[in-house]
């Protein structure tokens, strides 16, 4: 039986453009050099983090590498706790407080803890209908289409825009003992005033000790007060006109009390 003769191996050399064989194969590695990379099939491509991805380059965040070795440095003075877990249990303690960065201080806490809250938006059509979807089947119907918005934007032009009405908050009165005092100057008998815008409140305080409130008061009244030549003799015009204030008990204006964080470790 006649045996076909075995052939060479054949590869394409690029400088010849042409296929010649060749009797000895080129080595792919050589000892003691890294292995070529290594490929997937067609069709496949490689997922964060695994092994062997050529294409794969390590991130290199200055920045955030510097934050995140200072962060997992330990905190002088904190018995063993890290950076980190110190300002974790700021955060935590100012959370607690009753300042005005509470609020805040524990959304980034429910941030981080549990998520953002997911917000789910309805889309309906006209009147809570809805949607309506249609399939426009060739250029001509897309053109007619335009054409018909197109009039009726012209039509709407010619109409009146509608008004838009901005709903404002109205600011809330502020406590007695929380009104600025302001002090006044060239009077025998008034020794300091105050006024809240929200709450119509005039305070005035004289210099025999007695602190009193109109409740009601106009704002040009106390701006006139704050003008007037003899703040005495304008206060005897606005009892007459508002009638007497009621005296108010030393007690009732301290001020509130200060929270303070303890952040000693």
């Amino acid at each position: 039986m006649a045996t076909a003769a075995k052939s060479d191996p054949v590869y394409f050399d690029d400088d010849w453009a042409e296929t010649k064989p060749v009797t000895n194969p080129p080595v792919l590695s050589a000892p003691n050099t890294p292995s070529p990379a290594k490929r997937l099939p067609p069709g496949k491509a490689w997922r964060p983090g695994q092994s062997g991805n050529p294409g794969g380059r390590p991130r290199y965040q200055p920045i955030t590498d510097a934050l995140k070795a200072e962060l997992e440095r330990e905190m002088p003075g904190a018995d063993g706790k890290t950076v980190a877990e110190a300002l974790a249990k700021r955060l935590i303690a100012l959370a607690a407080g009753k300042s005005s960065a509470a609020i805040r201080a524990l959304e980034v806490i429910l941030d981080r803890a549990e998520g953002k809250v997911v917000q789910r938006q309805e889309v309906s059509g006209v009147d809570g209908a809805p949607m309506q979807f249609e399939s426009l089947g060739n250029r001509q119907e897309v053109e007619a289409r335009i054409a018909v918005l197109l009039m009726a934007a012209e039509e709407r032009k010619g109409e009146p825009e509608p008004k838009t009405i901005e709903a404002t908050v109205p600011p809330s009165p502020q406590p007695l003992n929380q009104i600025l005092m302001v002090p006044v100057e060239h009077s025998s008998n008034v020794a300091a005033t105050g006024y809240d815008p929200a709450g119509m409140n005039l305070l005035v305080r004289y210099r025999n000790g007695g602190l009193y409130v109109w409740r009601g008061i106009p704002q040009a009244e106390y701006r006139a007060l704050r003008a007037a030549e003899s703040a005495g003799g304008y206060m005897k015009g606005i009892e007459q006109r508002y009638g007497a204030g009621v005296k108010i008990d030393p007690g009732e204006m301290k001020p509130p009390a200060k929270t303070t964080l303890d952040l000693v470790w």
